[in-house]
C-alpha cells in the first residue's frame, strides 16, 4: 500500500463527502496522508 499527501490531483470518480473532507482540511491547513485502495466489504477482504 502507498501512502500520498494530501487530496488526489484527480477528485472524478470520488464520493463528495470524501472530496468535502479534503476541502475542510485543506481550508483549516492541516496536512494528512491518505491511501488508496479497493473496497473492503467484509472482514475476510480486511
Amino acid at each position: 500500500m502507498e501512502l500520498f499527501n494530501g487530496r488526489p490531483k484527480n477528485t472524478e470518480g470520488r464520493l463528495q463527502r470524501e472530496v468535502r473532507t479534503y476541502d475542510f482540511l485543506d481550508n483549516l491547513g492541516i496536512e494528512y496522508k491518505r491511501t488508496d485502495h479497493e473496497p473492503a466489504n467484509n472482514m475476510e477482504a480486511c
